[in-house]
């Protein structure tokens, strides 16, 4: 993954899970953003590709945005664009149902969910 840089914009060095685990933890759960792929996929190696295809937003802005739209238990959501699956797995509490979801990305997400998992 690649993570954001917390100054300016753009994506910070890559950060191999096997190499340094304890800088991907650190990076993974940081106040930045995440980009964990680029150019629909076809991007290989450590560098950074044309274009991130994938990615999660900056936690705090998550937070803030799911706090302004105070979702109640009993509300329908579809989100739109999921990434990696995390906004549609804090919003969905156990039924992910976002469009335009990386299928792998989908079915790990729905894997960690407790609960009914429509398709």
């Amino acid at each position: 993954m690649w993570p954001g840089q917390t100054k300016g914009t753009g994506q910070g060095d890559a950060i191999d899970r096997n190499a340094d685990p304890e800088a991907w933890l650190r990076a993974a759960y940081s106040d930045v953003s995440l980009t964990t792929q680029w150019d629909d996929g076809q991007h290989s190696g450590t560098g950074k590709g044309r274009t991130p295809t994938c990615s999660n937003s900056q936690p705090s802005m998550v937070f803030s945005m799911l706090s302004a739209l105070d979702v109640q238990v009993t509300n329908r959501v579809l989100e739109i664009g999921t990434g990696t699956g995390w906004n549609a797995a804090l919003l969905a509490s156990g039924r992910p149902g976002g469009a335009g979801t990386p299928p792998d990305a989908y079915m790990g997400s729905q894997s960690r969910l407790p609960g009914p998992h429509p398709h």
